[in-house]
């Protein structure tokens, strides 16, 4: 989905992509996420956020929690200045995050 020119995405957008393991929603207009948008992906493993001008409004503290294999996150080009306290302690996979 990247490349779309999105700027939001519905709760169950890829709720029903259970078997999913990688997903590229870089280079989109998106501001926010839903809390729960990657609820149900436990496969995920790599996530491409990046180049989301004007960058993510609002990135919730357990956005990733559902994300049990995810082990490369990316989210560089993007204007995030802070993350929630704990975004990440839920993940129990080792986690290379890509941040620019």
């Amino acid at each position: 989905m990247d490349g779309n020119s999105l700027t939001t995405l519905p709760t169950n957008a890829v709720a029903s992509l259970t078997n999913l393991e990688n997903l590229d929603l870089s280079q989109n207009d998106i501001r926010t996420l839903p809390r729960s948008i990657f609820s149900g992906l436990s496969k995920l493993e790599y996530l491409y956020l990046d180049h989301n001008d004007p960058g993510y409004g609002t990135v919730h503290s357990g956005l990733f929690d559902d994300l049990s294999a995810l082990n490369h996150l990316s989210l560089h080009y993007n204007e995030l200045r802070t993350l929630p306290d704990g975004i990440f302690s839920k993940l129990t996979t080792p986690l290379k995050i890509v941040m620019a």
